[in-house]
């Protein structure tokens, strides 16, 4: 067994009522926490020095929301885990040239961005598996800055304005959790995510994504794929069948989208197992022939509802069909079920705001008429705006 290592910890500590210097012998692998805002609010850690010996392996060390200015080329030498995040002021990041036991690394919340490091910044970190870059304000990453991370498991990018390019992610061929949330991201590049062999969570939600087009999320030979979040983007009738070359996708989010409806038929081509459709316009009967298909329902973080109208505890809305229809005088309409109505005269019109129009197709307006269709249920009315004959046929 190795010997106990002496490690002198030497706090400079600036408040209103803090000073203090301590030494302390600690075994040869520890925990070391040395966060502010964990442990002494209202104040400021100037200046760290850790020294051990050969023995001494820094397990994990945390330095969360001091206002470390710089931190030494050999601070950490042997650290395994290493949390900086909150040091907005630290400058200088020559120290990661010097951490080859480094594995896990978080950085969020530091106002980063890449034009204030090298773009070689990680290219030493051989042996990182996690990598934490949330909130910070990354746009612009430089191709290639993740290519010697090839041990990297799970990359967190969410929070940033992140500027996507079909290079973003070369080399993370390892690579199985990648969170892209909240980065503003209107359109996803082609074939950006072609290198991702081993992807298995993919994080878009709260977005600006409103289409997916065939070949953005297409990934050369992968064999499975766990969970991909579309939730809170731009989506009202995605052709989910772009989705396709994600073969046994288990687990697809859709929560927060202004859809109505979902293809079964198309869900099936991926052998989807779990859908996830909250917070939207989607149909009770969509719902059932979704969960007749073999799809399970799943809420956003469990929040299923049962004071509302639901499904298996998810909100869902009747079925709107046209009972009616509002034409102007003078005006032929053939309804839906082949029947031909023409309209001489205003008093006629009124009368057959009553009628119903058979079958469930919108009657299709002759003669270049505008028509405005009130469609009902049990409880509410919906009036679409008026619209011309080419746009409702």
């Amino acid at each position: 067994m190795a010997p106990a290592a002496a490690c002198v910890i030497a706090l400079l500590v600036f408040s209103a009522v803090h000073v203090c210097v301590s030494s302390v012998l600690f075994p040869a692998v520890f925990s070391l926490s040395l966060s502010c805002a964990d442990h002494l609010p209202k104040c400021t850690y100037h200046n760290v020095d850790i020294v051990g010996d050969e023995n001494t392996i820094f397990k994990l060390i945390e330095l969360k929301y001091n206002m470390l200015p710089t931190i030494g080329p050999k601070a950490f030498e042997n650290v395994q885990e290493l949390d900086i995040s909150g040091n907005t002021p630290l400058q200088g990041f020559d120290f990661f040239h010097h951490l080859p036991m480094l594995q896990t690394l978080s950085m969020s919340r530091m106002n980063l961005t890449f034009a204030q490091a090298a773009s070689n910044i990680f290219e030493d970190l051989r042996r990182l598996t996690v990598l934490d870059l949330s909130t910070n304000r990354i746009i612009d990453v430089p191709n290639g800055v993740f290519g010697n991370l090839r041990n990297l498991k799970a990359l967190n990018l969410s929070g940033n304005a992140v500027q996507l390019t079909n290079a973003t992610f070369t080399g993370l061929e390892r690579l199985r959790s990648l969170d892209l949330s909240s980065n503003n991201i209107s359109m996803l590049p082609m074939g950006g995510f072609a290198g991702l062999l081993s992807l298995d969570n993919l994080n878009l939600r709260h977005n600006r994504i409103s289409q997916i087009d065939y070949g953005m999320l297409s990934i050369h030979g992968i064999k499975s794929f766990g969970v991909l979040d579309l939730s809170y983007n731009r989506f009202f009738d995605p052709n989910l069948s772009t989705l396709a070359t994600l073969r046994r996708l288990n687990t697809l989010l859709l929560h927060g989208n202004e859809l109505w409806t979902v293809d079964p038929q198309v869900l099936q081509l991926f052998r989807l197992q779990n859908l996830g459709i909250q917070h939207t316009e989607v149909k009770c009967r969509n719902l059932i022939e979704l969960e007749a298909a073999g799809i399970k329902m799943i809420a956003d973080h469990g929040d299923y509802v049962y004071d509302q109208r639901n499904m298996y505890g998810i909100r869902c809305e009747l079925d709107v069909i046209p009972l009616s229809v509002d034409v102007p005088a003078h005006c032929t309409v053939k309804g839906g079920g082949g029947g031909i109505t023409h309209f001489a005269g205003l008093q006629e019109q009124i009368d057959s705001l009553a009628t119903r129009i058979e079958g469930n197709k919108r009657p299709v307006l002759v003669m270049g008429c505008y028509a405005r269709f009130i469609r009902t249920t049990s409880t509410e009315k919906h009036v679409c705006p008026f619209c011309s004959a080419n746009q409702i046929e």
